[in-house]
């Protein structure tokens, strides 16, 4: 599955995960569609937007701003995180292990 179509299926699954990790798939995303220098940050009034530009920022120095390794990352982080057969649904696939009978 390609970083697109995961990047679809993380922004409309249904799933918990801890805020830091919401905000590194955040960032890793930001590196690998955004070309060019991370805007300016935020000011402490708007803490929402403060938080995603340091994500932003930590994924740029994780990823040495390399699209193909934010790319890759989100793509291993993504798998992780999205249910058992998520993805496979949404190829079309049908997971025959859960029939019973």
């Amino acid at each position: 599955m390609s970083f697109e179509d995961l990047a679809h299926q993380i922004t409309h699954a249904s799933f918990e995960a801890p805020n830091e990790i919401k905000l590194e798939l955040y960032g890793l995303y930001k590196v690998a569609t955004c070309s060019g220098a991370l805007p300016p940050k935020p000011t402490v009034f708007n803490p929402r937007e403060r938080a995603k530009w340091g994500a932003w920022e930590r994924a740029v120095h994780a990823c040495g701003a390399d699209p193909e390794k934010a790319k890759d990352r989100y793509i291993e982080l993504a798998r992780s995180l999205l249910p058992r057969g998520a993805v496979a649904i949404s190829l079309g696939w049908r997971d025959d292990t859960s029939r019973h009978g």
